[in-house]
C-alpha cells in the first residue's frame, strides 16, 4: 500500500508490516536451515515460546533479539527485515 493523501500509512501499519516480514524471513530461513524452533531457540538463548511468537508475528522483536536470531542462522541481520529477500523474482 502506497501511502498517499487518500490511503496514509500509520506508523503502526508500517509496523506491523515489519514485524511480519521479519516473521516471515525467520520462519522461511530457520525452515531452510532444517532446524525446529526448539533448536533456533537453544542457539538464540532464547524459550522456544519466543521463537513461536516471534514467527507468527504477534512478538515485538528487540534489535538485540533480531541479532541473536541472526547470529544463529550465520546471516547478516538485513536479510531477515528486507521485505524483498525472499521474494520469487528477487526485486
Amino acid at each position: 500500500m502506497k501511502n498517499t493523501p487518500e490511503s496514509p500509512v500509520s506508523e503502526n501499519d508500517h509496523q506491523g508490516s515489519m514485524r511480519q516480514t521479519f516473521a516471515r524471513n525467520l520462519r522461511v530461513c530457520r525452515h531452510m536451515r532444517g532446524i525446529s524452533q526448539e533448536e533456533l531457540a537453544n542457539m538464540a538463548q532464547m524459550s522456544r515460546s519466543y521463537v513461536s511468537g516471534v514467527e507468527k508475528g504477534r512478538r515485538n522483536v528487540s534489535i538485540n533479539n533480531m541479532a541473536s536470531f541472526a547470529v544463529a542462522l550465520n546471516m547478516p541481520l538485513k536479510n531477515l527485515v528486507d521485505p524483498d529477500f525472499l521474494s520469487v523474482d528477487g526485486h
